[in-house]
């Protein structure tokens, strides 16, 4: 899967026309080898229908930008803490000119006109045998069989861009990316908390040991699992280092919880806590009687993490107030579109106290 953010890519600063479609030389530009796990072919796509068509450039000065996001992020450099604006990354990172000129010329030679142009990204509304045709490629309607809605997606596992456009595009989706799902939430063993305090007959903690790690690693993550694979254990924080948590959707840590889970798997650092900023009215709800269980599973699973991990550095829980606005254009369907915003997920069972 190729991305915006490809460390190093640089475009050429000079663009050829294309020829006419029957001229173009066409090679495949991204291929999958079988479809994800969960996902069904049902049928062929509905020729009669119209997709919508992201295409994204490719970004310059990749290499410098990743550059800048080390030195930001280190607490020992002078540039430590100073971000930049959406607009300078936009300006350092915009595609050259040509990469846009370029497609849409091949567009044209399609009959295809944009409905929408920004920095890096075209948008195009096209029949879905015209973008068959425009892709060399075939789409198909999968099913998701864990959705509880029988979501249906049209994608294709290959498709093919003109060879002059390859260093040119980033990606062209929907086409191989399935994406995420709009129910997942973080695959998570849920320990009640009560039962924990009287735990049952020939309940054993995992052992941390180095050798007992490598085994039970494989099938539950606790935080010394995370240590021993990402060979951390024992690393001496820096001094002045922060770290931020994001809270959203009505999400709330518990003080508690985060307490039991301590005591449980990182029970050196038993006493440590952390801090609540309210961005735009946000609450940390502590009561979780008060009709929010359902919202303390992400809070909890990042907290009792990110403090088990990196104590005694100073935790930050920034709950933000506020449900996203649901913006619809004429024929958007947003199963239909890659999302424009990534949700962070665990795709693995890990610990997490509630």
């Amino acid at each position: 899967m190729k991305f915006s953010y490809t460390a190093g890519a640089i475009l050429l600063a000079t663009v050829h026309a294309l020829p006419s479609n029957s001229r173009t030389t066409y090679s495949v530009f991204e291929h999958v080898k079988q479809i994800p796990h969960g996902y069904k072919e049902i049928s062929s796509a509905p020729a009669s229908g119209n997709i919508k068509l992201n295409i994204h450039l490719e970004q310059k000065n990749t290499a410098l930008f990743e550059q800048h996001l080390y030195r930001i992020s280190d607490p020992e450099h002078p540039t430590y803490g100073d971000h930049m604006t959406q607009e300078t990354i936009d300006a350092l990172m915009a595609p050259d000119a040509e990469a846009a000129v370029a497609v849409k010329q091949w567009l044209a030679s399609f009959g295809v006109t944009p409905e929408k142009e920004t920095s890096d990204s075209i948008t195009v509304v096209v029949p879905i045998s015209k973008a068959e045709t425009m892709l060399q490629t075939k789409y198909k309607q999968y099913e998701d069989l864990e959705s509880r809605t029988g979501r249906k997606i049209m994608r294709t596992t290959e498709y093919s861009l003109p060879e002059s456009l390859h260093d040119k595009v980033a990606f062209v989706q929907p086409t191989t990316m399935f994406g995420l799902r709009n129910q997942a939430v973080s695959a998570v063993v849920q320990k009640d908390a009560a039962a924990f305090r009287h735990p049952p007959p020939g309940y054993t903690p995992i052992s941390t040991s180095a050798a007992d790690l490598q085994g039970s690693c494989n099938t539950t993550i606790t935080p010394s699992c995370i240590q021993y694979l990402y060979n951390f254990a024992g690393v001496t924080p820096v001094d002045n280092s922060q770290i931020g948590i994001q809270g959203f959707l009505g999400q709330a840590a518990q003080y508690a919880d985060l307490e039991i889970f301590l005591s449980e798997f990182a029970p050196q650092h038993n006493g440590s806590s952390f801090d609540v900023v309210s961005i735009n009215g946000g609450t940390n709800v502590q009561n979780a009687s008060a009709g929010f269980v359902g919202n303390i599973e992400e809070a909890n699973l990042d907290i009792q993490y990110t403090v088990s991990l990196t104590s005694p550095i100073k935790n930050t829980f920034f709950s933000t107030a506020g449900m996203p606005p649901w913006i619809s254009e004429p024929d958007d369907d947003p199963d239909q579109n890659v999302s424009h915003v990534y949700r962070c997920c665990c795709t693995q069972k890990a610990n997490i106290w509630k």
